[in-house]
């Protein structure tokens, strides 16, 4: 027994080595700094690192010792430019720096010192734009970047100063000539052939909204589906030809929270995947990944908190998420005593009132055909509830009743 665990770490070894001593010593030529991003193009995995005799600038690997070196020195000395996001597109490696005299902007290598250089200094005067959510799509790259006139927007280049551009100014006059505010571009997505976001107009009440582009600013326009208005999306992705995205939907009645939807990226094709936590908060339905014939992602429920969830779109499934009957509650918050809206086709003949720990603490017969019930909250603590009713249910709140 004892040979054969010896065996198998003489194994391990062989197969796990480091590729280069990049900065002799204990403190490693990747950590010097903390973290790094990396992107991979031609073969070569493009990094951040510091030698000892550089600082973090931009390294390049083929996975040996030999191939492992800096691509270029772009601040010589022991500062370093501190390159960050690298991302690979249309045959080029794209990532923010700091000349320490422009301030951190965008540049672009094709894997050479002298193919290494600034795409555009697009906040002059050393305010830095610092580029961030880097996305590809045909021959541009779109992110995020800052400018004193117009704040955080989104832009696009081919890699050429000429190329380089503002997409559309979303929310107008928000650049206070340094940071900026903007309109606070976020999940930069590619997919048949628009760029999605969120993206904030100050329209909507004043809540982001989903918006999409093809690159121009004609082109940029928010995006719903055909039966309903949403806000604040969150976690857009791809996955399966499919792009997922949580938002929520306050035109709903009752409001639905922040839950999953699909979409084909046509606004009849923009489907709700399910009401997972009743209410106006919702899941935060994220991380959409697709593996073995279904979806998976991260939610939260009132009775498990962040779990992992699986869902297999088909007509059925669809049909059934988007008509998933919720109980509406007034007043809500409530003292004493509260109303419930039993949806159409109820079948339960009892509600149950469930605490934070899923305890059940009280339950109310339902008379047959009735569409409201009256509860009675006499002697509950003040504090978060759950109702339910077969698979229709809502939260309620229970506030001190004062004498």
């Amino acid at each position: 027994m004892v040979r054969e665990a010896a065996v198998v770490l003489a194994r391990a070894k062989l197969r796990t080595r480091m590729v280069k001593d990049i900065m002799p010593g204990i403190y490693g030529g990747l950590s010097a700094n903390g973290g790094t991003d990396m992107a991979v193009l031609n073969n070569n995995l493009y990094f951040k690192a510091a030698d000892g005799l550089t600082g973090d600038e931009l390294w390049k690997s083929d996975g040996t010792a030999a191939g492992t070196v800096l691509v270029k020195d772009l601040v010589p000395g022991s500062t370093g430019c501190f390159p960050q996001r690298p991302t690979a597109h249309n045959g080029k490696v794209y990532f923010t720096a700091d000349d320490r005299v422009l301030g951190t902007e965008l540049y672009v290598s094709d894997g050479t010192a002298v193919g290494t250089r600034l795409v555009r200094d697009i906040n002059p005067g050393g305010f830095s734009a610092n580029p961030t959510h880097m996305q590809g799509m045909g021959t541009n790259l779109y992110f995020k970047a800052t400018t004193p006139g117009s704040g955080r927007e989104l832009w696009k280049t081919d890699g050429t100063a000429g190329g380089t551009a503002l997409v559309k100014d979303l929310l107008p006059g928000t650049g206070n000539g340094v940071g900026g505010f903007g309109s606070y571009v976020n999940y930069l997505t590619a997919f048949n052939g628009y760029l999605y976001f969120e993206g904030y107009d100050g329209q909507a009440g004043g809540f982001n909204r989903l918006y999409r582009t093809d690159g121009t600013a004609v082109g940029t326009a928010p995006f719903n589906p055909a039966t309903a208005s949403l806000i604040t999306p969150r976690y857009v992705q791809v996955a399966n030809n499919t792009l997922f995205f949580s938002a929520y939907e306050p035109t709903r009645n009752p409001a639905v929270g922040s839950e999953p939807w699909r979409s084909d990226g046509t606004a009849a094709g923009t489907v709700f995947m399910g009401d997972i936590f009743p209410g106006p908060n919702g899941s935060y339905a994220g991380l959409f990944t697709y593996y073995n014939g279904g979806l998976l992602f991260s939610a939260s429920n009132y009775d498990n908190g962040q779990e992992l969830w699986r869902y297999a779109a088909t007509a059925a499934s669809t049909a059934a998420a988007r008509s998933a009957p919720a109980l509406a509650l007034w007043p809500n918050p409530a003292q004493g005593r509260a109303t419930v809206q039993l949806p159409a086709g109820l079948e339960a003949r009892e509600l149950t009132l469930t605490d934070a720990l899923g305890r059940v603490l009280r339950r109310y017969p339902v008379p047959a055909q009735a569409r409201q019930a009256t509860l009675d909250l006499g002697g509950l603590p003040a504090g978060l509830y759950l109702l339910r009713g077969g698979a229709a249910q809502g939260r309620l709140v229970v506030e001190w009743r004062l004498k």
